[in-house]
């Protein structure tokens, strides 16, 4: 039994890291996203979405800290800017689901 607990602690503490150590996406200000190419911000784009899924899943399986919560709230906030530039460009949005 002692064993089954030790064994749970340690992937938690593990997983718990793992989640932690996530790179940070770089969140651009406006100025900044109107100097991008247009490859750069659709790849700006499919970045942020794909952390944003994946910050997503992780919330769902262990909830929300304070900061991880205003972290996500930002990587939202700059999708729609990136979503509103790729328009003002007339450019397509790429599917993300």
């Amino acid at each position: 039994m002692a064993k089954i607990i030790l064994l749970a602690a340690m992937l938690t503490a593990f997983t718990a890291g793992a989640f932690s150590a996530s790179p940070a996406t770089k969140i651009l200000n406006d100025d900044e996203i109107a100097k991008l190419s247009d490859k750069e911000l659709t790849d700006a784009y499919i970045d942020v979405s794909v952390e944003i899924e994946a910050s997503t899943a992780l919330r769902n399986t262990s909830g929300y800290t304070p900061e991880e919560y205003d972290s996500f709230k930002g990587l939202l906030r700059y999708r729609i800017v990136l979503i509103n530039e790729i328009k003002k460009r007339k450019l397509e949005v790429p599917q993300t689901q």
